[in-house]
């Protein structure tokens, strides 16, 4: 008698590698577009602020962008690939930031998530180094949500909570590259 043949590995059962791939892109794109899901889960914190150049010398600044949000149990960076490695000489490697070129104005826009908890995140530090790698500016924020929408009429449905942002606080909210702090 002939021993039974040995069962196929999992991934040769559903059809290989890429069948596989697009049936998990596939629930992933279903969980984030399931509103239970979504209200839980789908939370983003949004952190938006202003580069403005303002030394008198018509000049311009270079340099790279790094966001860390954290809170109790969180630690995040903005961009993607900014931490260093785990037993690495630094946390945060500054050269992988995002890299800004500014003569008077632009714009930085980051998002971190999907969060947990709108409580996931307390505190977020935007750093700004030159092109050296010295910290150029350092601020730290705290996230708040912004005002609740209000329906255009009493019969609509109400409107989805909105993301939580991070704003440099009134004053201009600009980060200003060049000015010593």
């Amino acid at each position: 008698d002939a021993a039974p043949a040995a069962p196929k590995p999992l991934i040769e059962r559903v059809g290989g590698k890429d069948v596989l791939k697009a049936v998990l892109e596939t629930f992933a794109k279903n969980v984030q577009g399931d509103k239970k899901v979504s209200k839980s889960f789908g939370k983003t914190l949004k952190v938006d602020f202003n580069l403005q150049y303002t030394k008198p010398d018509k000049g311009s600044q270079q340099g790279k962008i790094v966001i860390l949000a954290r809170g109790p149990e969180t630690l995040l960076a903005y961009p993607e690939g900014v931490f260093g490695p785990a037993g690495g000489a630094s946390l945060v490697l500054p050269e992988h930031g995002e890299y800004f070129s500014v003569s008077r104005f632009r714009e930085v826009n980051a998002e971190f998530g999907p969060l947990r908890s709108t409580n996931a995140v307390q505190d977020v530090e935007i750093l700004l180094f030159n092109k050296d790698g010295k910290l150029l500016a350092y601020q730290r924020v705290k996230p708040t949500a912004p005002p609740a929408r209000r329906a255009e009429t009493p019969s609509a449905p109400a409107a989805a909570e909105p993301a939580t942002s991070a704003t440099p606080p009134a004053g201009g909210g600009f980060i200003e590259p060049g000015v010593d702090r």
